[in-house]
């Protein structure tokens, strides 16, 4: 049978306040309080303040068509807000996104 024990540790990475520099815990009107120790704070701010890739993910978001595409969006949007017939717009962008498609899957076997 385990016996329950008070000592704290990190709920992300279990190491006891032994174990680390510094062990901060949720104010005391959470249950369970949880804690975390300075060395997995260190891995967060890591994560958050990763410099994000420079480019787009989906290529073709530069060009005129996803200017286009967006726009009308808007425009489809709007429409339909306002209870209007929006089928005709709605085959255009399913147009418009297999053009996008393409166009990025292009772009990606180009490089």
């Amino acid at each position: 049978m385990r016996m329950k024990t008070d000592a704290r540790v990190c709920s992300f990475c279990h190491k006891s306040e032994n174990a680390v520099a510094q062990l901060f815990g949720a104010p005391g009107d959470y249950s369970p309080r949880a804690y975390i120790c300075n060395e997995c704070i260190s891995v967060c701010n890591r994560a958050v303040t990763q410099e994000r890739p420079s480019s787009p993910p989906v290529l073709a978001l530069r060009s005129a068509l996803a200017n286009r595409f967006f726009m009308l969006v808007k425009s489809w949007l709007d429409l339909e807000s306002q209870g209007e017939d929006t089928s005709e717009i709605l085959m255009e962008l399913k147009t418009m996104a297999r053009e996008l498609i393409a166009e990025d899957t292009a772009d990606r076997e180009a490089d």
